[in-house]
């Protein structure tokens, strides 16, 4: 169970965009949503993924600082 924390430690939020991108395109196909509708539930995730990616990047030099 720990290997898999430790596997999963800083891909969880990577992985539930992924999974938010994956539905997106399966409403669509599906018909559920339309393309715009689409379009912007997929532009929301990557915009989770990227600011997750930005707070990790500022968060290390905080990491390596004397507080």
């Amino acid at each position: 169970m720990n290997s898999l924390r430790e596997w999963l430690k800083g891909k969880k939020t990577y992985l539930v965009c992924l999974a938010a991108i994956l539905a997106a395109v399966i409403a669509w196909a599906s018909g559920d949503s339309g393309t715009l509708d689409t379009v912007k539930m997929i532009l929301a995730a990557l915009g989770g993924i990227t600011l997750r990616a930005g707070s990790s990047k500022a968060a290390a030099p905080m990491q390596g600082s004397a507080a």
